[in-house]
């Protein structure tokens, strides 16, 4: 059976230089990051339907291995997905 070239994969592998491993995100956790260049762990909550802790050690771990910018503004750590930033930024160039 042959698969279809717009087959989306439910699942989502990050490979981590560091530890030398691959994590295995979900499907929903995918389409929050993609929703908004940037999220905060509030987002996470409510998308992902866990809590705090859960949603701050997932996106934390995207922060360490790259995929996405930790910026702290008073009390919020925001997270910034750059390289959908710039796809948007450069929507015309496309």
């Amino acid at each position: 059976m042959k698969k279809n070239k717009l087959f989306l994969p439910s699942q989502f592998q990050i490979y981590s230089k560091q530890s030398q491993q691959v994590t295995i995100y979900s499907q929903d956790l995918i389409n929050s990051l993609f929703k908004h260049p940037y999220t905060k762990i509030d987002f996470f909550t409510t998308d992902l339907s866990c809590n705090r802790q859960t949603a701050a050690k997932y996106l934390n771990n995207l922060a360490k291995t790259g995929y996405l910018d930790k910026i702290k503004i008073k009390n919020s750590n925001y997270y910034i997905n750059n390289k959908l930033c710039k796809l948007l930024l450069n929507i015309r160039n496309l």
